[in-house]
């Protein structure tokens, strides 16, 4: 008897200093700014600094101290 193959879903959630931070919208919310930026981004990488409470993060490579997150 066959079985159907059921998806299941994860999230990763940081808890730091009485904060959450979900890396799933950290990263949506990044490439969404990214494309703002440029339109056909293909690679965007972020850095959270839990101490600055802001996701920094690269569009194709390059950084600016203005592509930031608050978080």
């Amino acid at each position: 008897m066959a079985t159907k193959a059921t998806g299941v879903k994860s999230t990763i959630t940081l808890q730091l200093n009485g904060k959450d931070y979900d890396f799933n919208k950290i990263a949506k919310d990044s490439v969404a700014e990214a494309q703002k930026i440029k339109k056909d981004v293909k690679a965007v990488n972020v850095y959270v600094n839990a101490a600055d409470s802001a996701a920094y993060y690269t569009v194709d490579g390059a950084g600016s101290a203005d592509y930031k997150i608050a978080l």
